[in-house]
């Protein structure tokens, strides 16, 4: 019986081999590495965005950001403001609201604003950043 594999035929099929698993590990998404990240500029679009997208990740609740949000670190946390009756007083208080975290992180050109708790992450292609030296 004669084999398949001829001489032939052996230099032929191990390019294209090569070739089938090399495409293959091209196709594959490669998820860039996370770094922790710092504003550059001191811009109130910026703040803007960063503040749109703790909002989204609040529920909708308006948020109020220092100037130098993201500034000066990579990280910070929010907390809900308690249920206040008429007088503007605390009910009962007290408040059991959570406090969120949020870092910014850059990956690739683009920085990220992400929910420490859930590690869900907003892209804010306007906010220029820069990544800090240890990968988050």
């Amino acid at each position: 019986m004669k084999s398949v594999f001829t001489k032939v035929h052996v230099p032929f099929i191990l390019p294209l081999l090569l070739l089938i698993a090399t495409a293959g590990c091209k196709s594959m998404a490669v998820e860039a590495e996370r770094f922790y990240a710092q504003r550059i500029d001191n811009d109130e679009s910026q703040k803007r965005a960063i503040a749109a997208a703790i909002s989204e990740f609040m529920g909708g609740k308006k948020v109020t950001l220092a100037d130098t949000v993201f500034m000066e670190q990579s990280t910070i946390t929010i907390g809900r403001q308690p249920f206040l009756d008429d007088r503007g007083l605390v009910i009962d208080g007290r408040h059991n609201n959570a406090v969120m975290s949020f870092s910014l992180v850059k990956a690739a050109d683009t920085c990220y604003l992400r929910n420490d708790d859930t590690k869900a992450e907003i892209a804010l292609p306007a906010v220029k950043c820069r990544a800090l030296v240890s990968p988050h």
